[in-house]
Parts: structure tokens; sequence; C-alpha cells
């Protein structure tokens, strides 16, 4: 069971489409996609974010659309990105990735905005099982989940 739905059952509530405030956060372009690289948990780090940025940044760029990094300031600075971490607001972060073509992170907000919003995403998840805590809302056809563990065995 997902924890959201734990969470509804335990108190009497009615999981419905959440209501998610944005704030206007200006951006040089229209077409983007939104990389989330880090969680605050270790297991929630993948280090190769900056590979996936090279492979897939040609490809974007031939059909005009640009990156944008969101997250903390904590987060380690990617290279030919439109760096957002640790500038914007939750208000503002959830416009930068409402209006995104595609999200990319790890298991931790921006999926759950991303997921809200019905915005296509890749996610990684390390340790925690996506089934009780990965993205509740949004067309699931449209979510790829990537984890480590096949979960199924491991209940």
């Amino acid at each position: 069971m997902h924890i959201l739905e734990t969470y509804a059952l335990a108190s009497g509530s009615k999981i419905d489409k959440p209501f998610i405030y944005t704030k206007y956060a200006p951006l040089p372009f229209d077409n983007y996609i939104t990389v989330q690289s880090c969680g605050k948990a270790q297991s929630r780090q993948y280090e190769y974010w900056q590979e996936v940025i090279d492979f897939i940044k040609p490809a974007l760029d031939e059909m005009g659309i640009a990156i944008v990094q969101v997250g903390s300031k904590e987060e380690p600075a990617l290279v030919g990105v439109l760096p957002l971490n640790g500038q914007t607001d939750l208000g503002q972060l959830s416009y930068v990735i409402s209006r995104s073509k595609l999200h990319l992170g790890v298991d931790s907000c921006g999926i759950h905005i991303a997921s809200a919003f019905d915005i296509p995403m890749v996610a990684i998840y390390g340790n925690s099982d996506p089934r009780c805590c990965g993205p509740f809302f949004g067309n699931k056809e449209k979510q790829s989940i990537i984890t480590p563990f096949d979960f199924e065995k491991v209940y």
C-alpha cells in the first residue's frame, strides 16, 4: 500500500488530486526539461548525472530543448544546464517543473511535483520501494521508475 493511502486510511481522509501552489519564475526559454540530481539521504544520490546530461544534450539541442537543474544549493552543479538549484522557493520550483517537458530525478520532492502535474519522468529510487513511496498521481505510462532492487522478491 502506498504511504499516501496509509495516511488517508488512518485519518479517514479522501485522496484527491492535490492543489500545488505555483509562483512565477522567469526562464529565458519555453522548451526545457528539468533535472534534480540529489536527495537528502545518501541512498538518494546518483553520481552519473553529468554523463546523462552529456549524452542527451546534443539531441535536445537539435530539438531546441534546454535543461534546467533544480533542487538545493548543495547539489553539485551540472555543466550545460541552466542552474536554478538553490535559487527557487517551493512555489517557483513547482512552476518550473509544471511547465517542463520531462523531469529527471531521484526520489525527492521534484518527482512528486512532476507526478501531480502529470509531467513525464524518469525517477531513480535507491533503497525505498516506489510502490509505497513513489509517484502517486499522473499517468503511470509516462513514468519510468528505476530501482536497483526487485521488490517483488524482497517481500
